[in-house]
């Protein structure tokens, strides 16, 4: 491989790493006070219709198996924007979670770390709702777990809420 080729091909590997630290950084909790600017509303009711599995059934048995397929997508690709949303509420709960860790009393240090691992799993149970979603996408007839995935957000919202403080109504907001 030429030198010049090799430096550019570097070069480039290298101001893409710079500017995926630059948006991570960027989205950085700084305050709690942050919290309220940055927090995405999830209508869990409307998701929980969405992944519902009788709304499938009969949907299935109602549409053709061209116009389920092509519904089924569009529900999918909706299904992405609510993980979406999941997604970037975790992160900002694990950030504020380790902001508490570092600040806050030893009971709420606690608590604090108990809530990074719950986020944690979730982005992973996030991560891999949203490759099967990917197959479901691929292939509507599939079945999916965002059942699971949504009970698991709401236990995971309950603890945040205990460990950041009562004052913050996120418990009852994030499902508006």
């Amino acid at each position: 491989m030429n030198p010049i080729h090799t430096i550019v091909l570097v070069g480039t590997v290298l101001l893409i790493a710079l500017l995926m630290a630059i948006v991570r950084h960027r989205g950085q909790l700084k305050s709690l006070a942050d919290l309220d600017s940055r927090w995405q509303k999830v209508d869990i009711e409307a998701f929980l219709n969405l992944v519902d599995p009788a709304e499938e059934r009969y949907l299935r048995r109602n549409l053709s198996a061209a116009e389920f397929a092509s519904i089924q997508r569009h529900r999918v690709r909706v299904m992405w924007e609510y993980l979406s949303r999941l997604s970037a509420n975790s992160k900002l709960m694990m950030q504020a979670a380790q902001m508490v860790q570092h600040h806050g009393s030893p009971e709420q240090m606690q608590e604090a770390t108990r809530l990074v691992g719950a986020a944690t799993r979730m982005r992973v149970l996030i991560f891999a709702v949203d490759a099967y979603l990917i197959v479901r996408f691929l292939l509507p007839q599939t079945q999916d777990p965002v059942r699971t995935l949504v009970g698991k957000y709401g236990e995971l919202t309950r603890m945040f809420t205990q460990t950041c403080g009562s004052g913050m109504a996120y418990s009852g907001s994030v499902a508006s």
